[in-house]
């Protein structure tokens, strides 16, 4: 993959309200299937906090007909040019801390899954071999995303680079 690449970054509060929450999600445009390149994320509410968590994160491809999580809010990605500057706008759609999960009338596919000691910040991830990385195509959606509830709430910050072709 060689295309435009962009990036989000966001702060949020993960509640313990309870179950599993989408904490990025994107959805191709078509004709513009995307790759991630790499994550990271960070807690920086509860640095002195003795009670610390071991959290499950997914990086999930939702095919089929995907019904799109609430709760959360959308966000706009930034373009991150190779070299110039550009005005390209990223072709996908982003949002970020939905309560309620994506839903797939297919299965769900996990890519990658890792542990994360809130308490051990920042924690990234990087897909450096480009065959390797998670992607997705029109019609599907690449989400991160927690399928465990956190003990207490917890304010997390995301960063998430994509690759954009089309």
């Amino acid at each position: 993959m060689r295309g435009r690449r962009y990036r989000v970054a966001v702060s949020f509060t993960l509640a313990n309200a309870g179950g599993t929450a989408d904490l990025l999600s994107v959805a191709p445009a078509a004709n513009k299937p995307l790759a991630l390149v790499w994550w990271q994320i960070a807690q920086v509410g509860e640095v002195a906090e003795a009670q610390e968590e071991e959290i499950r994160i997914q990086v999930t491809r939702v095919p089929a007909t995907v019904t799109a999580g609430s709760g959360g809010t959308a966000i706009t990605a930034a373009n991150i040019p190779p070299v110039l500057r550009s005005s390209a706008v990223a072709g996908f759609t982003a949002r970020y801390n939905d309560t309620t999960p994506a839903t797939s009338s297919g299965t769900i596919v996990v890519l990658d899954e890792v542990g994360w000691n809130e308490r051990a910040t920042p924690l990234k991830i990087s897909y450096d071999d480009e065959d390797c990385r998670p992607d997705a195509i029109n019609g599907e959606s690449l989400v991160i995303t927690t399928p465990t509830t956190v003990a207490d709430d917890a304010v997390v910050q995301i960063t998430a680079e994509f690759e954009e072709v089309g």
